[in-house]
């Protein structure tokens, strides 16, 4: 019997021991000890922009604008364009091709990462979209980017 007693208090002293590591790890990454989300950031009203130096190796480059009203994010525009200022969200042929090959296209990819980030209001938390995770991966990128000067 106090073979099972001494079991039963060295499990618990080792899932309490577990759960303060947990919760000192939330601390330390910004997040919330009592065990919520982490805390908001506020930015500063304004218009935003930002796209990368080059095209890739396909010939696309990410563009973003993120419209930040009462120190939230309001709105979010983001595309990839060609030298020809094609939009790659807009491009039928590209859309049909890439849902062929992995079911979806940047016509429907690109408004859930938009709508994410103004429901989330934090690009880490922004989920990446199953087939587009270089897209998901550049407008990440793009966002930190425009993002860095509307910070408080």
């Amino acid at each position: 019997m106090k073979k099972i007693i001494l079991m039963c208090l060295s499990l618990a002293l080792a899932v309490s021991v577990l759960s303060a590591c947990n919760t000192g790890k939330q601390a330390e990454d910004g997040g919330d000890t009592t065990g919520g989300t982490q805390t908001e950031v506020s930015y500063k009203d304004g218009s935003y922009k930002a796209e990368a130096d080059s095209f890739d190796e396909h010939g696309w480059k990410p563009v973003i604008t993120i419209e930040v009203k009462d120190g939230k994010i309001s709105s979010v525009d983001y595309d990839e364009v060609n030298e020809a200022g094609a939009s790659k969200e807009t491009d039928e042929e590209y859309n049909k091709n890439m849902k062929d090959k992995v079911g979806l296209g940047p016509a429907e990819a690109i408004p859930q990462l938009e709508k994410d980030l103004v429901e989330k209001q934090d690009v880490n938390a922004v989920d990446t979209v199953t087939g587009a995770t270089g897209t998901t991966n550049n407008f990440k990128t793009m966002a930190n980017k425009a993002l860095e000067e509307a910070k408080n």
